[in-house]
């Protein structure tokens, strides 16, 4: 660690990027830290005053405006690894719910032909009902 990153000022600035950089990509977010350090270090000698440590902050902006631009500069992208496992989640879902409505139809499709059990029947329409909920519920999520 250099001796500018001791440096109240330094720590108390990297400490707002850092909270502001929390909305850039982990990649993005740890090469602009690196890239304003080298910056600092640029614009301060080894020793430096605390007015000089305030000039180049100041002259560096707020991590604020920083990273504002970065957002503008270089928006998320609109698929987000969470987004796609979601999408993963759901579509097992929907496979999940369609294979559950075909086993529990099968069972009523028999009762056409031979006695079942009234249970089994109840039981089938339970099933029946939550899978097709369950079926539409990720086919809508997923249409989003």
């Amino acid at each position: 660690m250099s001796n500018f990153e001791n440096n109240p000022s330094v720590k108390k600035y990297m400490s707002l990027f850092d909270e502001q950089a929390k909305a850039l990509p982990k990649s993005r977010r740890v090469t602009l830290r690196a890239e304003i350090l080298s910056h600092i270090s640029a614009l301060l000698p080894e020793v430096a005053a605390p007015e000089a440590v305030s000039i180049a902050l100041r002259q560096l902006g707020s991590p604020v405006e920083i990273v504002s631009q970065e957002l503008e500069m270089n928006p998320a992208p609109a698929t987000t690894k969470g987004s796609r496992a979601n999408r993963v989640a759901l579509v097992v879902i929907a496979t999940l719910a369609v294979i559950w409505l075909g086993l529990a139809a099968t069972p009523l499709l028999l009762a056409t032909f031979a006695p079942v059990p009234g249970w089994l029947l109840i039981v089938c329409g339970f099933v029946l009902i939550i899978s097709a909920v369950a079926l539409v519920m990720s086919i809508r999520r997923l249409r989003r």
